[in-house]
């Protein structure tokens, strides 16, 4: 029984349940209970002494005693936590049994309280604890890839448990044995007739722990899976070597099966699920059956087949090569060849009479059309509109059937566009300064690039560039050349096809011409450091000021007009005055200052250390060195000092 002294004060502090919460459903929940001694009054013994809680939500505990059975001396100013039951025994019949939390539907809540006798302060004897969350476990669900669970031997299932958490645990197991039990990992696929695989008939349960680590319900949850056997596939056709002409007609059987889907390399043949099946085939054409029985199941086979072919089809050249690029405007000069003569040669086949059938094609070979009348083995192109791709196709003829072969062959006639000369000038209007240099470029590209100036050529060579300078008079003979408004650059190209063209541009050069002058109020642009120096420009008509580049503009409040005003020059600086004409052309003109200071003010000292003190009358016996004498020192300094004795 809890000792008390006057003014003691013990009361019941936080409240916790062992282990955290939120926290899994579950039947045996311990609780902290914290009881603490106020401080000045000694220490406290509360064994026995009674304690009482209650405990509501989903699961309510109705309101019992106990009595503290545990060492619980508790210092002057401390506390102690005590777990129950742990440290507790019952009072009149009270249940010692845990918490019971299984039911997470909503929170709950425990209230407690201690009686200690003559305790002055029981307001802090009851605590709560309110809102103790308790998780409510994720409801497992197996799935499987399959709608019924229904699958054809050697075809994958795949099940899966909802809901996905990463830190969740899932077990799969097969007629009960765990196959796979990983964290974050809700899925798993097997195979029939594999080793360790799925079989008709197996049992397929789960269990889960989710994110939270409670234990989940997934008794109700299983699939039982069945593997259906497959048909056996029978194929013929109409073609048993698999030789055929292009555009022939090949027919098919297939056996085994209730139902049919047929493919050719691969693609589906809509339409077709019966067992018999036509088609035109090409080369290497791959056909196949899937053979289906009444489960849905299927087996397949599959043909493959040869379009006969040519030994050789012969080879087709340009009679001129400078039919290989044509320039815009021009016309082909020769034939294309491939009757044998130069380094052509005729086709030739294991059987059938041939002939040739001429295609040209506009769109990079995306589509060729027959070129009417050109049957034999040489062509004559007439002129071409765009860059022509032409082919040669051979046709191999029977008495029964013929096979029309694409030439593999190309020869190409381009047609070559004018060179995009694209002249400009470093300036985007083409107008300029006098004194101004001029930077006239080509698109690079061509082979070679002649500038002219009017009617005077100024080169001629691989470089796309020409510099000139502007000025008022024309001089085409300085380096670089000046040119004058008005006047005419026209670049000359020959690109690598040997295509020409020309391009002219004029360009316009302001006329007014600029020739500021400056002064300043600083002689000889020498000054002091700190002080004020004036800077006038004139001959313009709005000017600017820069100090040592033109990236450090002159403040607004040191510029009046024309003139400059400041007194942040140091020694070396540069003034930069920039005189603008009406048309916005500008000339510099740049000043260097000299900027004098003091590196040192010196010292100055008694030349005769006794005329430090000087008696009243007397003269000083020596001079104030203020340096070298006879350089800046050594002048003497007399004085009468105060109306009394020497000091």
């Amino acid at each position: 029984m809890g000792m008390l002294f006057s003014q003691q004060d013990i009361s019941i502090g936080t409240i916790s349940i062992v282990g955290g919460e939120p926290l899994c459903p579950t039947n045996s929940v311990k609780f902290n209970v914290e009881i603490k001694n106020a401080a000045g009054s000694g220490a406290n013994d509360v064994n026995s002494d009674l304690f009482y809680f209650q405990v509501n939500g989903p699961i309510p505990r109705a309101p019992a005693l106990y009595r503290i059975n545990v060492g619980a001396n508790i210092a002057d100013g401390g506390s102690q936590t005590f777990i129950f039951p742990d440290h507790f025994r019952a009072e009149g019949g009270s249940s010692l049994a845990p918490l019971d939390l299984s039911d997470p539907s909503a929170p709950y809540t425990i209230t407690a309280s201690i009686t200690i006798p003559n305790d002055p302060d029981i307001s802090n004897n009851v605590s709560t604890s309110l809102d103790i969350d308790v998780f409510t476990p994720a409801v497992p669900s197996l799935s499987s890839s399959d709608g019924d669970n229904s699958i054809c031997a050697g075809d994958p299932i795949t099940f899966t448990i909802t809901p996905f958490s990463a830190s969740a645990t899932y077990t799969f197991k097969v007629n009960g044995g765990i196959v796979q039990s990983l964290s974050g990992v809700n899925s798993i696929t097997f195979t029939s007739g594999a080793l360790g695989n799925i079989a008709n008939g197996d049992k397929i349960t789960i269990d889960m722990i989710d994110g939270n680590g409670c234990i989940t319900n997934s008794g109700t949850e299983s699939i039982t899976v069945t593997v259906n056997s497959l048909p056996t596939a029978g194929l013929s056709s109409s073609a048993p070597d698999g030789l055929f002409c292009s555009g022939d007609i090949v027919s098919f059987e297939a056996t085994g099966g209730v139902s049919y889907t047929w493919y050719i390399n691969g693609t589906e043949q809509f339409g077709a699920t019966f067992s018999n099946f036509t088609r035109a085939l090409s080369n290497n054409d791959v056909v196949k059956v899937r053979v289906f029985n009444a489960n849905g199941c299927f087996d397949e086979k599959s043909l493959t087949f040869n379009q006969m072919s040519l030994i050789d089809n012969g080879v087709i050249v340009l009679e001129n090569s400078d039919d290989l690029n044509i320039c815009e405007g021009n016309s082909p000069v020769g034939r294309i060849l491939g009757d044998g003569t130069g380094a052509s040669s005729v086709a030739s086949a294991t059987f059938g009479t041939i002939s040739y059938q001429w295609q040209s094609s506009t769109n990079n070979g995306s589509s060729y059309q027959d070129i009417v009348g050109a049957t034999v083995a040489n062509y004559s192109p007439t002129s071409i509109t765009t860059t022509t791709l032409f082919r040669r196709n051979v046709v191999i003829s029977s008495s029964s059937t013929s096979c029309t072969f694409i030439g593999d062959d190309i020869v190409t006639m381009n047609l070559r566009p004018e060179f995009e000369i694209n002249l400009t000038t470093n300036d985007p209007g083409n107008t300029f300064c006098q004194d101004q240099d001029i930077i006239v470029s080509a698109d690079t590209g061509a082979v070679t690039y002649t500038f002219v100036i009017n009617a005077t050529t100024i080169s001629s060579g691989t470089t796309t560039t020409l510099n000139l300078r502007s000025g008022a008079t024309r001089n085409l003979a300085a380096s670089p050349p000046i040119i004058q408004n008005g006047d005419n650059v026209t670049v000359q190209i020959v690109d690598n096809f040997g295509c020409t063209n020309q391009q002219t541009i004029p360009i316009i050069i302001d006329e007014v011409g600029l020739n500021p002058g400056i002064s300043t109020n600083a002689p000889g642009n020498i000054l002091c450091s700190g002080q004020n120096v004036e800077i006038q420009v004139t001959g313009g008509v709005s000017y600017s000021f820069f100090v040592n580049n033109t990236g450090n503009p002159a403040l607004p409040a040191e510029v009046s007009g024309n003139k400059f005003t400041t007194n942040r020059l140091n020694d070396g600086d540069r003034v930069i005055s920039r005189a603008f004409n009406a048309t916005g052309c500008y000339k510099d003109v740049i000043e260097t200052f000299t900027v004098l200071s003091l590196s040192s003010t010196g010292s100055i000292t008694l030349q005769n250390a006794g005329d430090e003190n000087i008696c009243y009358g007397a003269t000083m016996t020596g001079g104030i060195d203020g340096g070298t004498l006879g350089v800046g020192g050594g002048a003497a300094f007399s004085s009468t000092f105060c109306g009394g004795g020497c000091f």
